[in-house]
């Protein structure tokens, strides 16, 4: 408990630390939103950097940025739309996105590591385990191309981008669960080889109980508590992963949307985003210590 207060005493300080740092680096990239191959009238220009607030000195334009993201009323460099209009328009596809991978990862993670752990040292222990490896070692702009190239190109079943039904969600899913459910899987079966040495499991094995019995009542609450804490890390992932496979997909998300935003020189727009981002990934960490200490009486004494 006293773990979780002080990371939810820390996580202003981080927001702010993010908010800093991007401000700075924005602020410091070579390029400015009015800069293109046309050349804009300098009247015009004055009007748009008032709009923006980039006419104002740096303090008050980190201030007016904050206030800005917070209410959502922060102007991007598209006439009449603010940056919670587009967060609006956009959070439920990255939303669906990542929570669709998260869940697949943890489902085909667990199975992987239960499978592996029915039959220690078998054919299918050594082949979970290796095709763990290999999406792990794999990056998912890698893995995202490939499966465009097999299921969308050679194989036509499934289409190669945009976002539409449950037939565009599979290919984006997949490439961005890969590396997630590959560390679930190999966190969970170390945890299930370690619980399968203990004594009460022991017990229980020359009582006669089955072998799935005892991985799902002895072995596999143990094997939960380190999936639960990769969780955070595992969201901060998709989030981040997102980010390229919305852009190889073609899904119209908030990860296409920072990349576009990035590539305009949209200053106000990537500080919204980053920001969100960041809470995000917060957020996400304290939910898996809460996860983590429903599942492990001694996380709460903590």
């Amino acid at each position: 408990m006293n773990h979780l207060l002080r990371r939810l005493a820390y996580a202003p300080l981080v927001l702010l630390a993010i908010a800093l740092a991007t401000f700075a680096m924005v602020r410091l990239a070579k390029g400015g939103p009015f800069d293109s191959e046309r050349a804009i009238a300098p009247a015009v220009q004055a009007v748009q950097a008032e709009r923006m607030g980039f006419n104002k000195p740096l303090p008050e334009q980190f201030v007016r940025t904050m206030a800005g993201v917070a209410d959502g009323s922060l102007p991007t460099l598209s006439p009449g739309q603010t940056v919670g209009m587009v967060i609006a328009g956009k959070a439920a596809t990255t939303a669906v996105l990542g929570g669709c991978a998260l869940l697949i990862a943890v489902v085909v993670g667990l199975a992987m590591a239960l499978a592996g752990a029915a039959w220690p040292g078998g054919a299918l222990d050594r082949a979970t385990g290796s095709a763990a490896i290999a999406a792990v070692a794999v990056p998912s702009f890698v893995i995202g191309p490939a499966l465009v190239l097999v299921f969308g190109l050679w194989l036509p079943w499934l289409p190669a981008a945009g976002w539409g039904g449950f037939a565009h969600l599979i290919l984006p899913v997949a490439a961005l669960a890969a590396a997630p459910a590959a560390r679930i899987a190999r966190l969970a079966r170390s945890t299930l080889a370690e619980a399968a040495n203990a004594d009460h499991v022991r017990t229980a094995r020359a009582k006669g109980v089955g072998t799935w019995r005892i991985l799902a009542v002895h072995q596999l609450r143990p094997a939960l508590v380190p999936v639960a804490a990769y969780l955070g890390t595992a969201a901060a992932y998709l989030l981040t992963g997102s980010v390229v496979i919305e852009q190889v997909f073609q899904v119209p998300g908030l990860g296409s949307e920072m990349i576009q935003a990035a590539m305009n020189r949209d200053h106000n727009l990537v500080m919204a985003l980053t920001m969100l981002f960041g809470s995000a990934v917060i957020l996400c960490n304290l939910a898996a210590d809460v996860v983590v200490m429903a599942i492990d009486p001694r996380a709460r004494r903590a």
